[in-house]
């Protein structure tokens, strides 16, 4: 591959000091890895203690995993059930990575067959406002909760709403705002959206995505 010097081009100092003037208040962000669950003790060490502990603290409810199915060297997917009635019933599938020096396992996410987060999309950038939730999903007589959550050691519940969607098979709409005024520049926070099952010991069918708080 042959490296080209790009032209240099010289601007009057005059526009130079316009452009800088009227820069807009734009933050820079950097692509770093962003999780819904991570954790510097020993459960993350293995993928199937981070899905636990991830469910667990998340959702509140110790989950039947299936074994990890690996992706690539540092990446594996795990599913989560709902083992009620002795039927497994497919709840979500947790995307799971090794990441940061020590090799510790992190929960990027999660994709539920039931529920589909339009917004806000994974990874993205908010301010500590209020923050729009949508997309589509389904729960025991249409009843939806969707969370926010601190995503590192020992999560922390930030807000939480109730909504309406489907009852049925097919999903439908939703839409609510979630609380984020008392986050801080620079928490990663875990939307978690979940249909209602009637059940303590049921999950529900759960997706969820990290995103960053910044500006």
């Amino acid at each position: 591959m042959v490296l080209r010097r790009p032209r240099q081009i010289l601007l009057p100092t005059a526009i130079i000091l316009v452009i800088i003037g009227c820069r807009p208040n734009v933050e820079t962000v950097v692509d770093v890895p962003t999780a819904v669950w991570s954790s510097t003790d020993e459960r993350s060490s293995n993928p199937e203690s981070a899905a636990i502990a991830a469910v667990d603290e998340l959702l509140g409810i110790t989950p039947v995993i299936s074994d990890f199915m690996s992706g690539d060297s540092r990446s594996s997917e795990i599913t989560v059930f709902s083992a009620g009635e002795g039927v497994w019933t497919v709840r979500s599938t947790l995307l799971l990575r090794q990441m940061g020096t020590d090799d510790r396992w992190s929960v990027l996410g999660a994709i539920g067959p039931g529920v589909v987060i339009a917004e806000p999309a994974s990874g993205s950038t908010h301010a500590p406002g209020w923050l729009t939730v949508s997309g589509r999903a389904r729960g025991y007589e249409g009843t939806v909760i969707v969370s926010a959550h601190t995503a590192g050691d020992t999560p922390r519940l930030v807000d939480q709403a109730v909504v309406s969607a489907a009852s049925m098979a097919e999903l439908e709409p939703f839409t609510t705002r979630l609380d984020l005024r008392q986050t801080t520049k620079g928490d990663v926070i875990a939307i978690v959206v979940r249909g209602d099952t009637g059940s303590e010991d049921d999950p529900g069918e759960f997706s969820a995505v990290p995103i960053r708080i910044g500006f």
